[in-house]
């Protein structure tokens, strides 16, 4: 089976993936982007590694593996890949977050360092 968990950012995604595979016997986890996203992408790029995470999910059913596969894409380019149709079934979860905790989640942490500090410890 191919669960998909998708959301907004900073929703904990990947968290959720990792508690729940690690908590589950036959259950593996993947982000859709781990492989990276180049830049310029456009939707049949999207298309496409939609339709191998489709096709990597049912690898894992010819092993008995449930995917759990995060990421934001939508469930539509999930059911129109045309691999879909041999998958043993699909389900999925939208896991959002308050405008509150992104913005939190987003700020960017900034790190001084003091070198001459950092030079005088180590000698």
């Amino acid at each position: 089976m191919l669960f998909k968990l998708t959301g907004s950012s900073c929703s904990r995604k990947a968290t959720l993936a990792h508690a729940v595979a690690n908590r589950f016997q036959g259950f593996v986890e993947h982000d859709f982007d781990e492989l990276g996203v180049p830049e310029g992408t456009d939707r049949h790029w999207h298309q496409r590694v939609t339709e191998m995470w489709v096709r990597c999910a049912l690898e894992y059913q010819g092993r008995r593996v449930d995917l759990l596969l995060t990421g934001q894409s939508p469930l539509g380019e999930v059911l129109t890949a045309p691999s879909t149709p041999g998958r043993d079934g699909i389900a999925a979860r939208l896991v959002d977050v308050s405008d509150e905790v992104r913005r939190a989640e987003r700020q960017e942490v900034v790190v001084v360092v003091d070198i001459e500090a950092v030079h005088a410890a180590l000698g």
